[in-house]
């Protein structure tokens, strides 16, 4: 049986719901609507979990950016710096240019969460970020640039990335309620409801 280690900032039994909060009538005041359970792990645990797609989170020890032409990209290296690292981030230029300040400076030292396919990379798990929505450090919104003067003007937007990975506790979800974001909390509860139509099956969290 795999050992699961404490992420900072989440319960050891959490989990995470990447939902549309709203309000129902329902003996607990917050309803998930879309929902996408999102196992979350350790870097430490990322190797094992190489071919499938889930949420990494743990400790940016070490960030690289190489600027040589054709090969422009940032790495993010966690737990330990660079070549010990337990699992790294990839970010070619086209994802580094999407955030508000260089990512190998946003994310050194800070407790980040990142959601995608975990690939091989000699021998070591890695991922690669293509938008600012798959990466956030524990608790803030992702940081992505304000529209330049040029798509202000009419010039075509970019596409916009589909939800957001605003991870936010369980105990704050009331707080917003209309918001896509991600939930993540311990299930205190779960209750199957085979009298309505849809038989919904209902996730309770803390209590």
């Amino acid at each position: 049986m795999t050992k699961r280690r404490k992420i900072p900032g989440l319960p050891p039994a959490a989990l995470c719901l990447v939902a549309t909060l709203a309000a129902y009538l329902l003996p607990s005041p917050i309803g998930l609507a879309a929902v996408n359970v999102v196992e979350v792990i350790p870097a430490e645990q990322a190797q094992q979990h190489i071919g499938e797609t889930t949420t990494v989170c743990g400790l940016v020890a070490s960030t690289r950016y190489i600027d040589s032409p054709g090969r422009e990209r940032v790495y993010l290296n966690f737990d330990r710096p660079y070549p010990n690292q337990t699992f790294a981030v990839e970010m070619p230029a086209s994802a580094r240019a999407k955030f508000k300040e260089p990512p190998e400076t946003l994310f050194r030292d800070k407790t980040v969460c990142v959601t995608g396919l975990i690939t091989d990379y000699r021998g070591k798990p890695e991922m690669t970020v293509e938008n600012p929505s798959q990466i956030t450090i524990q608790g803030e919104a992702p940081s992505t640039k304000e529209p330049s003067d040029d798509t202000r003007q009419g010039a075509p937007a970019p596409a916009a990335p589909s939800g957001t990975l605003n991870a936010i506790p369980s105990a704050q979800a009331q707080q917003h309620i209309g918001e896509t974001a991600t939930v993540c909390g311990p299930v205190a509860s779960t209750r199957y409801l085979s009298s309505t139509s849809s038989k919904p099956t209902l996730l309770n969290f803390d209590r």
